[in-house]
């Protein structure tokens, strides 16, 4: 016997009126977001080049999410602050934060205040620059990476290895690159990019990891040179240096910037914030304005970006363990 299910007009239409009301709050909320102005927090002040670059971003993007998109510096203890701050926020997708690579290197330190893996999730990459490997051009006669190899190797721990602080992508690149070239430095921390690259082209420093920006005055006063880009291919912003995979080596030093944000964040959130800066960095101006500037943008998907952050995360675990680094 076979029985079946027989359902009146009525009672199928009371049936259907009944799943529109259970399912309209739902229908709502996936429609919802955003209904309010959306927060980015900077870890860094205002006024700086991120802070401004990051607006410069927001501004287009906000046309697309259909919501203002509000960035708020928070600077202080190495991006720490701005970092603890969104993470204390609810996980609604109302506040996001602006990855950079510091905070994938405290967390991977000892005692870390948080865990980029877990604490956060990947939204979108932003935009990144290239960090170039220089030398100060009277104090040391390499003029390629392979000539400054076999210059440090024959001179052990008397080279001047400078950053722009420590515990930054600059000094643990310069560790990272150290170990990679079998060579044996001095770390030489400065305040800021500005300082150190002063500190190079003065002889103070013999070589630095540090932006196209800073370097280029001293690149063409003569008195830095720039070996290499640290990418692994060749920077199609100054494609004239070579890449460190071109240079033989396996290793990769870039800034990465990128839009995270608090773990248990809907899908929903992440994939409209992350639609909104894809179309926001395909406008031209704005992509005319980062290559003056020496940064391209990027774009695409939030595992994209996830992947990123874990291999930083994995490099910079590796080196702090081995040189036993230590953090305030």
């Amino acid at each position: 016997m076979t029985l079946r299910v027989v359902m009146t007009r009525t009672l199928a239409a009371g049936a259907a009126a009944a799943f529109m009301v259970l399912a309209a709050p739902i229908h709502a909320l996936a429609q919802s977001y955003p209904s309010r102005p959306v927060r980015v927090i900077v870890p860094f002040p205002g006024g700086n080049v991120t802070d401004t670059w990051v607006r410069a971003i927001m501004e287009r993007a906000q046309t697309a999410l259909g919501q203002p998109i509000i960035v708020e510096p928070k600077p202080g203890a190495g991006a720490m602050i701005g970092a603890q701050y969104a993470l204390a926020q609810p996980a609604d997708g109302y506040t996001m934060l602006m990855y950079t690579s510091s905070h994938a290197i405290r967390s991977a330190g000892p005692n870390p205040p948080f865990d980029v893996r877990k604490d956060l999730v990947p939204v979108v990459r932003n935009f990144g620059g290239a960090f170039f490997l220089a030398v100060n051009a009277e104090k040391v006669p390499a003029k390629t990476l392979a000539e400054f190899i076999s210059y440090a190797r024959a001179n052990p721990g008397k080279l001047n290895f400078s950053s722009y602080g420590p515990n930054t992508l600059g000094h643990l690149g310069s560790l990272l690159f150290a170990k990679e070239a079998n060579i044996q430095v001095v770390h030489v921390p400065y305040n800021g990019s500005s300082a150190n690259v002063l500190a190079l082209a003065s002889g103070d420093s013999h070589v630095a990891f540090d932006v196209l920006q800073a370097l280029t005055p001293h690149v063409q006063s003569g008195k830095v040179r720039i070996l290499a880009v640290g990418n692994a291919e060749r920077f199609e912003l100054a494609p004239q240096y070579p890449g460190m995979k071109e240079s033989g080596f396996g290793l990769e030093i870039t800034a990465i910037n990128g839009t995270t944000a608090k773990a248990g964040t809907p899908r929903e959130a992440i994939v409209k914030f992350n639609a909104a800066v894809n179309a926001a960095i395909r406008e031209p101006k704005l992509v005319e304005y980062f290559s003056k500037v020496g940064q391209k943008l990027y774009g695409g998907t939030p595992e994209e970006l996830g992947r990123l952050i874990n291999a930083e995360y994995e490099a910079f675990g590796q080196v702090i363990r081995e040189y036993n680094i230590k953090f305030d």
